[in-house]
């Protein structure tokens, strides 16, 4: 009996009502599972439910462990509905003897799990909670953090991402302050990402050591897209580190792990890290600081490219970005602008297309040419537009390339432009 009423007052009553038209105790009991316990428990749940405290987290709690199906602790709660320690302690001490059980774990741990008899109702009236759907999302993902790792570190890990979800970057390094050194959360791979996340974005950054953590983090199989993120800003915001910034967007880009839209991200990244280093050429290496800036083109082609089907892909600022990079590579090779044609090439025979007004950006240095009064440099620059169109025209042939057939129809007509102009300036024949 009282593991089927969870010795609540009015269900032990109800009982009793049912002995006086049975033969024994067993009987009512039974009569009370089959019929007259149905409407008790929903008079009973109902009345202490409407009782709760309506800014309280106490529905969310009940719902949370419905959800759950087991048993957990009181950090574990804490974490799942986001709340602090005073707001579930009065949460729980408010559900305690109606709605709720405690048993204890191993270490003698006090755990907390909806009364059984209690369940169904939960159930019912849960699903009309307008937050339900966050709560389901949350014990879904406690679950899945939990199976790769134990509980308290599933706790531990969940308050840091719910710390880094509210920039609350700090929290999250006190939070690792008080682990010990032999604590075993500390070789989990998600805690170590976690953990240089805060260490990149907190008030005082701690870049040397958020790369040792990502670089062990990695080494374990962890891959996700935030620690890439941030491993980047790392290595790029030091101000020198280019190269180890450029190798960490070429593994995204490498990487069957992550999408397209990850790798379209990555792409402009990779195209700004190499623009950066052309930079640190100049007065160094014309040759060298060339070659970068035609990568850096190419590579944000690529990441309008590689999106295109994405509906959720926005370019605008990586057209802006490849519009900056063109024009500082034709800056840089306008007295022999061959490099700027074969960066096209090479995107041409990847069958990388120009989309989303890339071909106009491309086109716009080269407007300038007709535009030169010097009948010297106006013939060699028809005589260079002339070859590397046709080199182009000739890869793109097989090719279901319209951007660049786009692009090739106004080369010809500025390539028309500087004949007339050359007509103009010449000096008149007697």
């Amino acid at each position: 009996m009282l593991k089927e009423t969870s010795a609540l007052p009015l269900l032990i009553e109800t009982i009793i009502g049912l002995r006086k038209s049975s033969s024994s105790y067993e009987d009512a009991l039974r009569d009370f599972q089959e019929r007259g316990g149905d409407g008790a428990r929903k008079y009973l749940y109902q009345r202490e439910y409407n009782k709760l405290a309506q800014r309280g987290k106490s529905r969310q709690i009940l719902a949370a462990l419905m959800e759950h199906g087991g048993a957990i602790d009181f950090d574990s709660i804490m974490t799942i509905i986001s709340s602090n320690s005073e707001q579930t302690r009065d949460a729980i001490n408010e559900t305690l003897d109606v709605f709720l059980k405690v048993q204890h774990g191993k270490d003698d741990e006090t755990l907390y799990l909806l009364s059984p008899p209690a369940v169904p109702f939960i159930r019912t009236v849960s699903q009309g909670l307008p937050y339900i759907p966050k709560v389901i999302q949350a014990v879904n993902f406690f679950k899945k953090t939990a199976s790769k790792s134990t509980p308290a570190e599933a706790t531990i890990i969940l308050r840091m991402q719910q710390h880094l979800k509210f920039k609350q970057y700090d929290d999250v390094i006190r939070l690792a302050e008080v682990m010990e050194a032999n604590d075993p959360i500390t070789s989990n791979p998600k805690y170590k990402a976690l953990l240089g996340r805060a260490l990149v974005q907190c008030r005082s950054p701690d870049l040397q050591r958020a790369r040792e953590l990502f670089s062990a983090a990695r080494k374990f199989g962890h891959n996700d897209i935030f620690m890439i993120r941030a491993w980047y800003y790392a290595e790029k915001n030091t101000g020198y580190r280019y190269k180890e910034a450029a190798e960490i967007c070429r593994s995204v880009i490498g990487s069957a792990n992550f999408n397209n839209l990850a790798k379209s991200e990555f792409y402009s990244k990779l195209g700004e890290c190499l623009s950066s280093l052309a930079r640190s050429q100049i007065g160094v290496s014309p040759e060298e600081q060339v070659r970068l800036l035609s990568e850096s083109v190419e590579s944000y082609v690529r990441a309008i490219w590689i999106c295109r089907n994405h509906k959720d892909s926005d370019t605008t600022k990586s057209i802006a970005w490849l519009q900056r990079a063109a024009s500082n590579l034709f800056q840089e090779c306008s007295n022999n602008f061959k490099p700027y044609f074969i960066a096209l090439e090479r995107l041409a025979k990847s069958d990388v297309d120009l989309i989303d007004d890339s071909h106009i950006v491309i086109l716009s240095p080269l407007l300038q040419l007709a535009r030169m009064r010097d009948r010297a440099s106006l013939h060699r620059s028809q005589k260079i537009l002339t070859e590397c169109s046709s080199n182009l025209r000739r890869v793109i042939k097989h090719r279901n390339l319209g951007g660049f057939e786009i692009f090739l129809s106004a080369v010809d007509k500025i390539t028309k432009e500087i004949q007339f102009k050359i007509v103009e300036i010449s000096p008149a024949r007697n």
